[in-house]
């Protein structure tokens, strides 16, 4: 059953509730810039649940977190897989020019040579 209260204590609990989270984002942010690794020390799906229940936000719309961690794996795995077709695509790219004759003019034709 919803608890019905007037739009000043609503917004007095909003602040209440956000304050401590965005003051010490606020203060941590660019130790953050300065140490990325830090970053790794703040529990990010539970901050963003306590930002979101602050805001009444319907915990309903929020995924579970295994469902949650288990999309950013996949997103993860599909991105490495895209880098790795791009790599695998320039690699061949440059096999191409690689793959030719060697210029006698070039320092590994002058090696060529000297080895000769």
């Amino acid at each position: 059953m919803p608890v019905f209260i007037g739009a000043l204590a609503q917004a007095q609990k909003r602040t209440q509730a956000l304050e401590p989270i965005m003051s010490s984002m606020e203060v941590a942010g660019p130790l953050f810039d300065q140490f990325p690794e830090l970053k790794l020390a703040i529990r990010q799906y539970e901050t963003l649940n306590d930002i979101f229940e602050a805001l009444d936000f319907p915990q309903k719309n929020i995924k579970p977190k295994e469902e949650w961690k288990q999309e950013v794996a996949d997103t993860r795995q599909a991105n490495a897989q895209q880098l790795q077709l791009e790599n695998s695509i320039e690699m061949a790219k440059a096999s191409k020019d690689v793959s030719g004759p060697v210029d006698e003019n070039s320092v590994l034709g002058k090696l060529e040579e000297a080895v000769a």
